[in-house]
């Protein structure tokens, strides 16, 4: 399942201008393995699958941001926030449906 957000980045170009874009970027989460007696554990990781500039999809983002650490670990936020939304969401249906059967 892919997720999207909205960032900036930033980069110099071939000439050395300094270039700066709002993009979405476009990922996938992989969850991790907790490992067992036969298999070693893996962390959660996140694959950047897309950037694309925010009002011009054509633009060239440099290929170095793909692998970019913090840009991955914007990701991992992201993620994180989803999750925590996702809990929170949760409980508030739990509670909601607790209420209704009073």
């Amino acid at each position: 399942m892919t997720h999207r957000f909205k960032t900036h980045i930033r980069w110099h170009d071939s000439r050395g201008s300094e270039c700066e874009a709002e993009v979405f970027v476009t990922y996938a989460r992989v969850r991790g393995y907790a490992g067992d007696m036969t298999s070693p554990p893996e962390p959660d990781d996140v694959d950047i699958e897309d950037i694309t500039v925010v009002g011009d999809p054509g633009a060239d983002v440099p290929s170095s941001f793909y692998d970019d650490d913090l840009l991955k670990l914007e990701c991992f936020q992201d993620w994180t926030n989803d999750e925590e939304e996702a809990a929170e969401w949760r409980e508030q249906s739990r509670r909601d449906r607790m209420i209704e059967g009073f």
